[in-house]
């Protein structure tokens, strides 16, 4: 399923921190390296387009389990949402249906899609140092799903964040993704939305789902005004991801942030909420270890469906 184009959004990347302040469950570090230190790599263009999101106070949100129509098919079960729900105007959704083969994206589908790493992939490391972002070598769509191929070539242990270019600036917003992956041991989900000031952690960051791909999937979000990346709500689903999930963000700049995790609220925050724009990003990275992922792990995160409303 094909949207219509947006301007592009902003996307470089996060950043966090394992500072362990407000909560038991810490974030141990779900943004990319550009928080942390300078990656030297070109940023993407920032997106021009006012979005017309309305007042916060205005943005009524859709139930847990809002039905909305669907695609015709789906790999995981689950169609695609297509259409707009009580408070929130689709902007994006994409049902992956036509193929794209392993190295031509997002450059097939650059009107839709942008990546870190694209379209020059040289020294973009992930937020260990341990990953490199190459969308030549690990992304691809085939049989109904974008595919993250996580695996080593030679000396770099390949990851990847797509993005879906959307209008910005984004102040009030609803995020869907569906989603599995095999439990490959040293690499993790950080898929999270991303201040567009780049100024972390004073304006916070929104991670869901987060968490290592052969542990649970988590999600995290850091306070407004915080001075360390441990000033956090956090929620713990109990799941794992060799399952198909769907995780939802609903996101009201300074008032409000629900997760919604396979049709169930596991967060509802009120309290300093990031309150400036923010931009959605599908990161998956190594684990914020040390080392590198064992050189024979080798897997992949396939995602059935992807999509955006901002609200009314």
């Amino acid at each position: 399923m094909r949207a219509s184009l947006f301007a592009l959004l902003l996307a470089i990347g996060a950043g966090c921190s394992d500072d362990p302040e407000d909560s038991d469950l810490v974030d141990a570090g779900s943004g990319a390296d550009a928080a942390v230190e300078d990656s030297g790599t070109t940023p993407v263009d920032a997106a021009t387009e006012d979005s017309g999101s309305a007042d916060p106070d205005a943005g009524a949100m859709a139930d847990a389990g809002e039905d909305i129509d669907g695609g015709t098919s789906s790999v995981s079960g689950e169609a695609a949402p297509v259409g707009d729900l009580p408070g929130w105007r689709q902007v994006f959704v994409d049902d992956f249906e036509e193929e794209i083969a392993l190295g031509s994206f997002p450059a097939d589908d650059e009107d839709q899609w942008g990546a870190y790493g694209y379209p020059n992939e040289t020294g973009w490391t992930d937020t260990s140092d341990n990953g490199q972002y190459s969308p030549t070598r690990g992304l691809s769509v085939h049989d109904g799903v974008l595919d993250i191929h996580l695996f080593t070539d030679g000396d770099d242990a390949i990851v990847n964040a797509p993005y879906p270019k959307v209008e910005a600036p984004i102040t009030a917003a609803r995020f869907a993704v569906r989603f599995r992956a095999d439990a490959v041991p040293g690499y993790k989900t950080a898929w999270l939305l991303w201040p567009d000031s780049e100024t972390w952690p004073r304006d916070g960051e929104i991670d869901f789902p987060e968490g290592d791909l052969d542990g649970e999937i988590h999600g995290f979000m850091h306070r407004q005004d915080a001075t360390s990346g441990g000033d956090q709500a956090w929620a713990d689903t109990g799941a794992t991801y060799t399952e198909w999930h769907t995780a939802v963000i609903e996101w009201v700049a300074g008032t409000s942030c629900r997760f919604i995790f396979d049709g169930e609220v596991v967060l509802d925050e009120t309290e300093r909420v990031p309150a400036t724009p923010m931009h959605w990003i599908l990161q998956t990275e190594t684990q914020l270890t040390a080392e590198a992922p064992p050189t024979d792990a080798d897997g992949h995160v396939e995602i059935d469906w992807a999509a955006v409303w901002v609200a009314e």
